[in-house]
């Protein structure tokens, strides 16, 4: 099976193994900024192994208290079964492999035989939604189970040596404004997928997809169907102190933007509130690594963040992106 050697922020070297050349191309232009080099691997059964020994540690651990905090969780002889991850905890290494049910296999495989080969925005999908599944959000697992983090849907950009993130719903124009910004005076350090854990940010910069009329500074990657996908190329920042989070909201009945601070602890909530699918996947798998990763934690932190709500009319966004600019 062919696989690729991956430096990943904080995690360091890990392996992925894939199960065809298509996936592999993918998933490695899709995080093309972290591979180190390609290999053959046997992986056997297991599609991602980390080495890190803070992540080898916490799994291991989770194993030997038997710490079911999570009615999903399953654990036997150094394995953790969660929803459709399987976690196989060695002294070494952590191996991750998706499982799923042969019946849906049978059948996925049926539809894909039928329907991929004919329509290459359904392939597009397929690859996409193996890159998540399999991939992306088991590595981010790691990540909260070490590090605290959870997933918040929008933008992380470092504008006049202030990192700021930019939240919102689909289609108010976060990675357009970071887009922009960045174009300008500013750098992406994460878009879309941003890691967060309520006072740093992780500078994790994957595939960023965009209108293929957007003009952009950075290497555009794949151009198909009327969108890009960019590869923003700034990833030595590591974790961020984050200094401002806007909360991008659209507002029809305003003819300018508005901004308005709120509490510190509103954070929180952005959680909720500005889900994606893909979001809400990865923090429904992340929630129980969290939550043993902070019960392992006793230092105290006190979150230094200002919010604030910014409020969008229709047209808006080029008169929004100047108060983010004037709030620096």
């Amino acid at each position: 099976m062919n696989g690729c050697i991956f430096d990943f922020p904080l995690l360091g070297n890990s392996v992925f193994a894939f199960p065809s050349d298509e996936i592999g191309i993918f998933v490695s232009r899709q995080l093309q900024n972290y591979v180190k080099k390609t290999v053959n691997v046997n992986s056997g059964d297991w599609e991602i192994e980390i080495f890190n020994r803070d992540v080898v540690k916490t799994f291991n651990e989770a194993v030997e208290k038997r710490l079911y905090v999570s009615r999903n969780f399953k654990m036997d002889d150094g394995r953790i079964v969660l929803d459709n991850l399987e976690y196989i905890c060695t002294p070494n290494s952590i191996r991750i492999k998706y499982i799923q049910n042969k019946t849906i296999i049978f059948q996925g495989k049926q539809i894909v035989k039928k329907f991929l080969c004919l329509n290459e925005e359904m392939k597009y999908r397929n690859n996409s939604g193996v890159f998540y599944n399999r991939y992306l959000f088991p590595l981010l697992s790691a990540y909260a189970a070490c590090y605290g983090y959870y997933c918040i849907h929008g933008s992380l950009i470092r504008l006049k040596d202030k990192n700021i993130v930019l939240a919102g719903l689909d289609g108010v124009g976060k990675s357009t404004m970071a887009n922009s910004l960045s174009s300008e005076e500013g750098d992406i350090l994460a878009d879309n997928i941003v890691m967060f854990n309520g006072i740093t940010a992780l500078n994790f910069n994957i595939a960023m997809r965009i209108d293929s009329d957007t003009e952009s500074k950075y290497q555009t990657v794949l151009k198909f169907n009327g969108f890009k996908e960019i590869l923003p190329d700034n990833i030595g920042f590591g974790e961020v102190i984050v200094d401002r989070f806007y909360n991008l909201i659209r507002d029809q009945k305003r003819k300018t933007p508005h901004v308005e601070e709120i509490s510190e602890n509103a954070v929180i909530w952005t959680l909720f509130l500005n889900t994606a699918p893909e979001i809400e996947r990865a923090n429904r798998l992340m929630a129980p690594w969290g939550y043993i990763c902070s019960d392992g934690r006793k230092e105290e932190k006190t979150m230094r963040i200002k919010i604030f709500n910014l409020y969008i009319p229709e047209n808006g966004l080029a008169m929004a992106k100047e108060i983010i600019k004037n709030g620096c």
